[in-house]
C-alpha cells in the first residue's frame, strides 16, 4: 500500500488558533480528543482541555465522517490531522505487533 502524503498546507503555520470551543469534540461520533491532536500538530504537547476530559476515542477510531472539520469555526483541516495521527498510531501498532511476534 503506498504511503499517503498530506497536503503541505496542513503544515503551514497560520494566524489561526484553536479557541477550544469544543464543537469538534461534541460532534465527533468516535469520541476523539481532537483539540489535543491539533495542539500536537502545531508543535505543542497534548493537554487536557475543558472539553476533552472524558474523550476516550483514539485517532485510529476515526470513521472519517469529516464532521469535525465542518464544525470548526477556525477552518482547521481537522479530518486530515486526525488521519495523520491515525496512520501514525496504526504504523506503531503494526511495529509493536511485529516485535512481539519475533520474540523468542
Amino acid at each position: 500500500m503506498p504511503q499517503q502524503t498530506l497536503p503541505s498546507a496542513l503544515y503551514e503555520k497560520t494566524d489561526r488558533i484553536c479557541r477550544n470551543c469544543g464543537r469538534c469534540v461534541r460532534a465527533c461520533p468516535a469520541d476523539i480528543d481532537i483539540p489535543s491532536l491539533l495542539i500536537m500538530e502545531e508543535g505543542g504537547h497534548a493537554v487536557e482541555t475543558k472539553h476533552t476530559a472524558s474523550q476516550d476515542g483514539q485517532p485510529i477510531d476515526c470513521i472519517e465522517c469529516g464532521i469535525c472539520s465542518m464544525r470548526c469555526p477556525q477552518g482547521f483541516p481537522l479530518l486530515q490531522i486526525v488521519r495523520k495521527y491515525a496512520m501514525k498510531q496504526a504504523s506503531e501498532s503494526i511495529f509493536i505487533h511485529s516485535l512481539e511476534e519475533n520474540q523468542i
